[in-house]
């Protein structure tokens, strides 16, 4: 089958730099496969995404346009990314949910392409996610906890497979292109970058903040505070920055602005970053990188680092920064101390996964033809 029109479904215009990644190596992928391909994609700022992504876009809450757009479609492209988990609200997953079963609804093929799923506390949308997905015609998920959740469901193996994150094969470097750095002469002082998630409740940010002034303090540092999603990430960066002692640069890049955050980060010593992507984009650039974070998708993007490199990478969740010793500045002074070794063992760990998400992506691609 020659693909003309699909609709994608994700968390597209809605400002966060990890999906728009993602939609940028997704539609790549697609135009190379089928040059005459018109793509339409469920956004939250639909001129902006038409803008940023050359691509047709509707607003994804108006379902009459969604259901003329899916009627028009040969298929449904669900991905990538998180989209179906409750940590943060049951209406994430329930949206998602709810464009999946009305693409099956319509008797259009459902293509869920790197997700991560899970997790999902409440049974009835563990229920209710089970059913729909048993139907999709092809599942490619990021991680191997999401890949035995769906054989646990009844997904046959044939219409399975695990990769990584999209955002791996976004490029991590544009050949013959200047960029407007988001940081005017970077390299008069090192930096070190933390990307910082929100919401973030005040006792948490006084324990990250003292790390941070360590770092700075004893490695000669900038701190750079990174907002990848700012509507929600802003004003975690402004209460940390009001709890250092160490001056800090609060950052907020915009969706158009990936190559110049990807270069940002390349020229950082180190970063702690409690956002998925910001360690995607840590382990494209080569800098050495630990995690901060609670959410299971980080250890298992960590696990994934470790077998692609060898490199066995510092993680720690905000409450164990209360332990005496949690030594995470002193962590971060080691990544930044041996950013050579770590930065080749890091390069060559994105290399293999990109290769891996790369071929099992056009197997995926082999199913919609």
């Amino acid at each position: 089958m020659a693909l003309e029109r699909v609709v994608i479904s994700g968390y597209y215009g809605c400002g966060n730099l990890g999906d728009e990644a993602i939609l940028t190596a997704l539609l790549a992928r697609l135009r190379a496969r089928w040059p005459r391909l018109e793509p339409l994609v469920l956004s939250g700022a639909p001129q902006e995404t038409t803008r940023l992504h050359g691509v047709r876009a509707i607003n994804r809450r108006s379902l009459p346009a969604i259901v003329r757009e899916l009627r028009a479609a040969q298929l449904l492209i669900s991905g990538g990314g998180g989209l179906l988990q409750d940590r943060t609200s049951r209406r994430s997953p329930l949206y998602y949910l709810g464009i999946i079963a009305l693409a099956q609804w319509l008797d259009r093929p459902v293509f869920f392409i790197g997700q991560g799923v899970g997790p999902l506390r409440r049974r009835w949308l563990r229920t209710l996610a089970q059913r729909r997905l048993r139907r999709v015609a092809y599942a490619l998920v990021r991680d191997e906890a999401s890949l035995r959740l769906l054989r646990s469901w009844g997904l046959p193996q044939e219409r399975l497979a695990q990769a990584g994150d999209l955002a791996l094969l976004w490029p991590s470097a544009r050949a013959g292109e200047t960029l407007s750095p988001l940081v005017e002469a970077p390299g008069e002082k090192p930096y070190a970058i933390a990307a910082l998630k929100g919401p973030l409740a005040e006792r948490q940010a006084e324990l990250i903040a003292p790390e941070l002034d360590r770092l700075a303090a004893e490695q000669g540092l900038q701190i750079i505070l990174l907002a990848l999603a700012a509507r929600e990430d802003c004003p975690a960066t402004a209460l940390v920055a009001g709890q250092m002692q160490q001056p800090s640069l609060q950052l907020a890049p915009q969706p158009g602005e990936l190559a110049e955050t990807l270069e940002l980060i390349r020229g950082a010593r180190c970063l702690l970053g409690m956002r998925l992507h910001s360690l995607i984009f840590a382990l494209l650039a080569g800098t050495p990188f630990a995690a901060l974070s609670e959410d299971p998708k980080l250890e298992r993007f960590l696990a994934q680092v470790e077998r692609a490199s060898g490199l066995q990478l510092p993680c720690r969740s905000p409450g164990q920064l209360r332990r005496p010793g949690n030594r995470l500045a002193g962590s971060l002074a080691r990544l930044a101390c041996e950013r050579g070794e770590i930065s080749a063992a890091l390069q060559r760990g994105a290399a293999k996964l990109a290769a891996r998400t790369e071929a099992a992506l056009e197997r995926c691609f082999e199913r919609m033809s």
